[in-house]
């Protein structure tokens, strides 16, 4: 409240922290006492961010660089109003960015999802609960069975299981794709009888019969 003041017009102005400063013509009139209403506008505004486990970095349209900020996702992150250019960081994933708007006073909604920076491969074999490990492998460990993250790229996957003789495998995979590769394992046994088998003298066999018939030799 103002008193005492001469009878003439004045420029009002009223500014007030985290709001829009306003600016106003008034005229005092000594007949006529005078009530002004202000409404001022928030210069700040809110984001709310679903994505867990991430690092936010955040740039406003006067920043030449990104600066790291702290949030809990899904509640109100106060900014100030106008443009801003978002980048999710979460280790394993790939990173994702772009930009939102927030609006004096209201809130924006950002619902991200990161994709993995890693593959998938799933091994069916002959053998249950078959044991994968790929060298100098930095993916995140998985917790299914006979199944590994791979980073992307070209990678070197053992396959093992007690009792039998690992097998290598080699799988060009990348982010975000699942592949299923089929190992048969087998015994040291199963193994030496198989070469012999390949490596016994090759000849030939003629079967001949005198109508349409299917031929099998030894089962096959």
């Amino acid at each position: 409240t103002y008193s005492d003041i001469l009878a003439q017009t004045y420029i009002l102005k009223v500014s007030l922290e985290d709001y829009q400063t306003e600016e106003k013509l008034v005229t005092v009139d000594p007949n006529n006492p005078k009530i002004e209403r202000i409404e001022l506008i928030p210069s700040f505004g809110y984001a709310t961010i679903s994505t867990p486990n991430a690092t936010l970095y955040l740039k406003d349209e006067e920043s030449e660089t990104e600066f790291r900020r702290s949030y809990t996702p899904s509640t109100p992150l106060k900014l100030s109003v106008g443009t801003w250019e978002y980048r999710l960081e979460r280790q394993y994933f790939q990173d994702q960015s772009g930009t939102f708007t927030v609006e004096p006073g209201g809130i924006s909604q950002l619902d991200v999802k990161l994709e993995p920076a890693y593959g998938v491969l799933r091994v069916e074999s002959n053998v249950q609960n078959v044991q994968l490990s790929s060298p100098d492998n930095e993916a995140p460990t998985s917790s299914v069975q006979n199944q590994i993250n791979l980073e992307n790229g070209l990678r070197t996957v053992v396959v093992s299981a007690p009792g039998y003789l690992p097998q290598e495998i080699t799988v060009r995979i990348g982010a975000g794709q699942t592949l299923v590769e089929t190992v048969e394992l087998e015994t040291a046994t199963e193994q030496n009888e198989r070469l012999r088998r390949e490596n016994l003298p090759k000849g030939i066999l003629q079967v001949g019969s005198d109508v349409d018939a299917e031929i099998y030799v030894n089962g096959q």
